[in-house]
């Protein structure tokens, strides 16, 4: 393929006479001269210069061959830091995960590279099993009764649950704990603008949600009686929520609980069906 240029010479003198320039340099005098490259990467031909009238090129070093690239990007490499010999504070679910090298090996198995969706009916058979046994270990994992194969993420997953409380309760009311990833809260924020449902922030107190007390506490949830609970376990902030008081209050309102996990820290803390989580979503 040649040389691509998006207008022809003609298409450029037609803009600048609508426009009342006469030609790009005139278009283009308002950028200050210092900081106009000349026309061309090898030519000192128009399209401003620097200071003194000189024109200014770009900085471009000889090319390299592939060999060469590689000792380069090496050495820029070796002047990183390493993330495993680096404490990491980032939280926010930054946390460290260490992966069984068995998961890389059997993700790369054929029955994986496909070019098929699992939500159509012509999916390969080896990936209709595999995704029955990613169910069968979510539902297990998390407690529940049914697992879906699946979202695209946290986020859209919260989503979904929000909309699936509102439909079974009647109410487009969802209060969502400030512990919960705020990406996360912002993209139900932003699907609530389309679908008429109204996301109510609950604060934290120390880390963890203080929800309002009692059925008749207007003072948080000024949207009215909640459709859904969405609480984050751990939270945001890595703290560890009171599921067990975040079930009270969803029964207290007749809302269902949602709560946002980490799969990891699912093989170390108790399943979120275990607290009576009546829908349970994650990434990871």
């Amino acid at each position: 393929m040649g040389h691509f240029v998006p207008h022809t010479d003609a298409e450029i003198d037609v803009m600048l006479e609508f426009m009342g320039l006469s030609s790009l340099d005139e278009l283009f005098a308002v950028v200050p001269e210092a900081l106009r490259l000349a026309a061309g990467v090898g030519d000192s031909g128009g399209g401003g210069g620097g200071g003194g009238g000189e024109p200014r090129h770009l900085d471009i070093p000889d090319g390299l061959s592939e060999p060469d690239v590689a000792v380069a990007m090496e050495h820029l490499a070796a002047r990183n830091s390493v993330g495993a010999d680096l404490l990491c504070f980032a939280g926010g679910g930054a946390y460290d995960h260490e992966v069984p090298s068995t998961v890389r090996r059997v993700a790369m198995r054929s029955e994986f590279v496909t070019a098929y969706t699992p939500y159509q009916p012509e999916v390969a058979q080896g990936v209709l099993q595999t995704l029955f046994e990613y169910q069968t270990m979510l539902a297990r994992l998390t407690g529940v009764e049914i697992a879906n194969a699946s979202l695209y993420d946290g986020a859209s997953a919260c989503v979904e649950a929000v909309n699936l409380a509102a439909a079974a309760t009647r109410r487009p009311v969802a209060w969502v704990s400030r512990g919960v990833n705020p990406n996360w809260r912002e993209v139900m924020r932003t699907f609530a603008a389309g679908t008429g449902h109204e996301v109510v922030d609950v604060d934290l107190h120390d880390g963890v949600t203080r929800w309002p007390a009692g059925t008749t506490d207007s003072a948080t949830a000024g949207g009215g009686q909640p459709g859904a609970v969405v609480v984050q376990y751990p939270n945001y902030l890595g703290c560890l929520e009171d599921l067990a008081e975040a079930r009270r209050v969803a029964d207290d309102h007749g809302a269902l609980l949602v709560v946002a996990f980490d799969p990891v820290a699912a093989g170390l803390l108790h399943s979120r069906g275990s607290f009576g989580a009546d829908v349970v979503v994650g990434e990871g």
